[in-house]
């Protein structure tokens, strides 16, 4: 099953007109993207690879995909869990840094 590119623009065009009636808000999730954006690529590899618990629920509680949990701490603890703190910090570290295709790096970290 491929991208519903249709139904993508027909998303990004609500969405579009949506902050044009709103540039108060526009400017806010400007803003916040940019946060963001900073607060993600100021992590090298290294970085990551050195997070402690706190530091690694800080970096994935404020992807936008989490905006929907409520109770973070209990997925972070739960992908530690399942996958070991070292291991999930050299892979988040692989997927984010590496060289290699994005493609490969996601199908592996995946």
């Amino acid at each position: 099953m491929g991208l519903n590119t249709e139904l993508l623009e027909r998303h990004i065009r609500d969405w579009k007109e949506k902050l044009a009636r709103d540039p108060e808000r526009a400017e806010r999730d400007k803003s916040e993207r940019a946060a963001r954006v900073a607060f993600y690529q100021s992590k090298s590899a290294v970085d990551i690879r050195r997070m402690t618990a706190d530091d690694f629920y800080e970096y994935i509680a404020k992807l936008w995909a989490m905006l929907i949990w409520g109770n973070k701490k209990y997925l972070v603890d739960k992908l530690i869990e399942d996958n070991g703190f070292d291991t999930i910090k050299n892979e988040l570290a692989e997927l984010i840094w590496a060289t290699r295709s994005i493609e490969n790096r996601w199908d592996h970290f995946r």
